[in-house]
């Protein structure tokens, strides 16, 4: 993020110190980030869309 989009609150806060560190190469990204996180993505993933139009399909029809 360019300088001028922080504030000093926010370049001072612990999330924006954790991106910065990993930005420039300084650290590896966290552990919640490659494991954790994406355990707990995948239980609101069974609710996601599947690709289907046949919602859409229906609609054309009784619009015809």
């Amino acid at each position: 993020l360019p300088i001028e989009l922080t504030s000093a609150e926010i370049r001072n806060s612990k999330a924006y110190q954790e991106y910065y560190a990993c930005a420039m190469g300084e650290a590896a990204p966290g552990k919640c980030q490659k494991e954790e996180c994406h355990e707990a993505g995948k239980e609101s993933d069974v609710d996601s869309d599947d690709g289907s139009d046949k919602d859409s399909d229906e609609t054309v029809k009784s619009g015809a």
